[in-house]
């Protein structure tokens, strides 16, 4: 569906993301997870909460890659950590801190991440 949808424009590819999460199809993983880190920033956000929504057993991992790439989801990303620590997230979430907007939404949830790790 993202696949077919990526040249139109983002409102439908949100639509279908968020659609995706709530069909629940583990077969939708990756295009979501594609469309996290390469799709506009609505797109990116659908995509992610749906693969979240749906998860997988190497989700945690693929969202660290993502992460440590750099995406316009790096706080949701960090969010999810935060909920879900895992010490193979630390370095992303560092390199992702230094990319952060200061003062940001984004900066906070990524440092509540790390603060997660170290209480774990």
């Amino acid at each position: 569906v993202l696949g077919m949808l990526w040249t139109i424009n983002c409102d439908p590819l949100g639509g279908a993301a968020h659609a995706l999460g709530k069909i629940g199809s583990p077969a939708s993983i990756d295009a979501l997870l594609t469309a996290t880190a390469t799709a506009p920033d609505y797109v990116a956000n659908a995509a992610v909460n749906a693969a979240i929504h749906i998860g997988a057993a190497d989700l945690d991992q693929r969202l660290a890659g993502i992460l440590a790439a750099g995406s316009t989801q790096d706080g949701r990303i960090a969010l999810h950590f935060e909920e879900h620590p895992a010490e193979f997230a630390r370095e992303p979430l560092q390199q992702a801190l230094k990319r952060a907007e200061p003062d940001s939404t984004g900066e906070t949830w990524i440092k509540n991440a790390l603060k997660a790790l170290d209480e774990k």
